[in-house]
């Protein structure tokens, strides 16, 4: 049974797959959606465990995680796709590259690492407070929100000129708690993660981003991905945290747009039409 997803852009352009982090509902897309949907047939779902495939998730490793999404890609009809993951998500699309090669026609990794459990030189950068406050996500009110996890997910520029949009955002995520056991599934599995070894055996054209202000995974950890991955490319988003694809939506939607265009024309989705 594939995760409950959704699918838009025109029936038969090249599929584009995004993978939510870590607590992360499809909704977090939206913004992509609507940049990339005109050109491209676009995916989004829900993790096991959490937003519209909520339920128990079991005790998944990241390798089923993986297969989730080709449970996904064979629902659609889509042979291979472009996959964009972000944090936990990115760990997902690396396990999907290593195991599925043949599934993944480019990859994009987004504030993600090799492994789940950092070494010790990079976790001593990570901001413990949010850390903590993620592993309980199930449970956090809209001011466990704003003073301990939206910090490490947007740079301090982006804080100071939308306020109100973090309290926003903030006030939604604790009016929709993620569920408990869905939460914990993920840190399982993130923390049984390590594919460092592996990289060099990633096939698929690949786009690394990353925020130099992140501070749940220190940009060095992009750094290596991009380093040890075969052609893959670096861009650094200097002033920015975690959450890419927010706090730097133009830049970010551009950069994904120029890598689809040089790197998916020949993968085609053939699933249902939209309607």
């Amino acid at each position: 049974m594939p995760p409950c997803h959704a699918l838009r852009g025109p029936a038969g352009a090249p599929l584009v797959v995004f993978v939510n982090g870590l607590g992360g509902v499809q909704a977090g897309w939206a913004g992509q959606v609507r940049a990339l949907s005109d050109r491209w047939r676009v995916l989004t779902f829900d993790h096991r465990g959490l937003g519209c495939s909520a339920g128990d998730p079991g005790r998944p490793t990241m390798a089923d995680y993986a297969a989730d999404v080709v449970a996904l890609l064979d629902a659609v009809g889509a042979g291979s796709a472009a996959v964009v993951g972000a944090s936990f998500g990115g760990r997902v699309a690396l396990a999907l590259a290593l195991d599925h090669p043949e599934r993944v026609a480019a990859l994009v990794l987004v504030s993600t690492a090799a492994r789940g459990r950092l070494p010790p030189e990079l976790a001593s950068r990570v901001d413990d407070r949010a850390l903590a406050a993620m592993r309980r996500m199930h449970e956090l009110d809209e001011r466990d929100w704003l003073d301990a996890v939206l910090p490490a997910l947007f740079g301090p520029a982006f804080r100071e000129r939308h306020p109100e949009r973090l309290r926003m955002f903030a006030r939604w995520r604790a009016r929709h708690p993620a569920n408990r056991a869905g939460i914990e599934a993920q840190w399982r599995a993130h923390e049984g993660f390590d594919v460092t070894d592996r990289l060099g055996e990633v096939r698929a054209p690949t786009l690394v981003m990353h925020g130099a202000a992140d501070r749940l995974v220190p940009v060095e950890a992009g750094r290596e991905l991009a380093a040890r991955i075969p052609g893959a490319r670096l861009v650094v988003f200097e002033d920015a945290g975690h959450a890419l694809n927010v706090e730097e939506a133009p830049r970010f939607d551009a950069e994904l747009r120029r890598f689809l265009a040089d790197h998916l024309a020949g993968a085609a989705a053939h699933g249902p039409p939209e309607g």
